[in-house]
């Protein structure tokens, strides 16, 4: 089983691999830190996902020499890279993983609840969910794995 999981966190990146690795022996795990280097991942036409976990926030680019911020962080990004897969045929089964309860800021918030809503309407074939991730507690692992469920078995 090949995941793709698009997290700019290291931290939190490093335990759900870790997590996700330890479900099953046969599970690999490719990682992007950006927007661009998951669009980049997802448009790959020479290697198929069988889930992607997905970040809602992340910068534009990766944080490296000549990018040392990795850009403005982009509230949406998440839905905006669920856009493009619908856009470009590249519908994998998606778990958007997240430690934030609303994105935005003032007028244009939006819940969680409320952005998966919409995400479920938008994207009905691929968007599988969304876990709430914590550093402190492990309700997420058992969130991530009922959703991993029937593509890993």
């Amino acid at each position: 089983m090949k995941i793709l999981l698009i997290e700019d966190d290291a931290d939190k990146s490093v335990e759900i691999r870790d997590f996700v690795v330890g479900l099953s022996q046969n599970i690999q795990v490719d990682e992007a830190r950006s927007f661009n280097s998951a669009l980049k991942a997802i448009c790959n036409r020479n290697v198929a996902y069988d889930v992607v976990l997905l970040d809602m926030s992340m910068p534009n680019f990766d944080v490296g020499a000549g990018e040392p911020s990795g850009g403005a962080q982009e509230n949406f990004a998440g839905r905006d890279l669920l856009m493009q897969m619908k856009m470009r045929q590249r519908m994998m089964p998606t778990i958007i993983v997240t430690m934030f309860d609303g994105f935005g800021e003032g007028q244009s918030r939006v819940s969680i609840e409320d952005l998966a809503s919409e995400m479920a309407q938008s994207f009905p074939t691929f968007y599988l969910g969304h876990v709430y991730y914590s550093q402190t507690e492990d309700a997420w692992k058992t969130n991530l794995t009922k959703l991993l469920e029937g593509i890993i078995n």
